[in-house]
């Protein structure tokens, strides 16, 4: 019984890591078409021009054209890969402007992969050589992490895939909890402490006991981040800079302030909504004061993320509701259409 209710809990991270370490710093997200209803999952960005956002989804891996100008809706889609495999992926993963995804199979008594493959936007799909034991919990960008919060980095060479482990779980008596991007949370007890992967170490953030639990993250600069953590439906906001966090003024607020959300800082407000929610809100990071908008149009949506394509310009996706352009006006109030 007890290695039954393991493979559970094994493929219950499994199903559902991959939206979740998407959001905050990275969620670069794309635009899609109202109503198109194929609940995604977002796998990375191009690094040039045009930027092109690449998910999965009942279709398998599909491409989006952020940034060429004059497109038309169906002309910005490409399908990279409609497999079998590709349908049914339990892992993804940018590496070296590459998608490599990972499938896995479940019996009665192990969780084991059937496959790693390739997915190149500028060549072809195959399988990949790759011999990994380890079945992980989640990934971002060139990185897959475990049920233990040990980190590894996926490394390709033709047509062979590795793994090799950068770190593992930094103290003893800790247990992962979960991350999101680059920040990692461990449990002592009922204690979370969190901690920075800079690329070959996790180091812990000192400022951030007793914060809470991190809900969201967002990029503030190219060297830092804003945070918001919640505690007893109160909630903190912090800016992160390496491995240094110092809290800010004010705190963000709504009544779902105890879940996970996406947001995005621009000229110095954060601004962020909930699920199924149309408030908006914007908080000042200087003062702390926060203000809202009503949009009724995202009444009924869950959002993954934001994409910046333009100077206060954004495009906002969804995980079933299509997309929505966002565009912040000079009084910093919200425009969705």
């Amino acid at each position: 019984m007890k290695k039954l209710i393991i493979i559970s809990l094994a493929l219950l991270a499994l199903l559902t890591s991959c939206n979740l370490d998407n959001q905050g710093i990275f969620a670069e997200v794309i635009d899609r078409t109202p109503s198109d209803n194929r609940k995604l999952s977002v796998i990375g960005l191009s690094s040039s021009y045009p930027k092109t956002l690449y998910f999965s989804s009942v279709n398998g891996i599909e491409a989006y054209d952020l940034e060429t100008p004059n497109l038309s809706e169906k002309k910005r889609y490409k399908t990279l890969d409609d497999s079998e495999n590709a349908r049914k992926i339990s892992i993804s993963l940018m590496v070296e402007g590459k998608i490599v995804y990972g499938v896995t199979r479940a019996t009665q008594d192990i969780v084991e992969y059937t496959g790693f493959y390739l997915c190149d936007p500028d060549d072809t799909n195959k399988k990949l050589n790759c011999e990994n034991e380890v079945i992980f919990n989640g990934s971002f960008e060139n990185f897959a992490y475990d049920a233990e919060g040990n980190i590894y980095e996926a490394v390709l060479d033709s047509d062979t895939l590795t793994f090799r482990k950068i770190c593992s779980v930094p103290d003893e008596g800790l247990s992962f909890y979960n991350n999101m991007d680059r920040i990692f949370c461990f449990m002592k007890g009922s204690t979370f402490t969190y901690y920075l992967f800079d690329g070959t170490n996790l180091i812990k953030i000192p400022e951030l006991d007793g914060a809470g639990k991190i809900r969201s993250v967002a990029k503030d600069t190219d060297s830092s981040i804003i945070a918001v953590f919640s505690s007893d439906n109160a909630s903190t906001v912090y800016k992160i800079t390496g491995t240094s966090a110092v809290k800010l003024k004010g705190t963000a607020v709504g009544s779902k302030i105890n879940k996970n959300f996406a947001s995005f800082i621009y000229d110095g407000y954060l601004y962020y909504t909930f699920d199924k929610s149309s408030t908006v809100y914007r908080m000042e990071l200087a003062t702390g004061n926060t203000s809202t908008d009503t949009i009724s149009k995202i009444s009924n949506v869950s959002i993954v993320g934001y994409y910046n394509y333009a100077e206060g310009e954004y495009r906002v996706c969804t995980s079933n509701n299509g997309f929505f352009k966002l565009k912040i006006n000079s009084d910093h109030s919200v425009t969705i259409n």
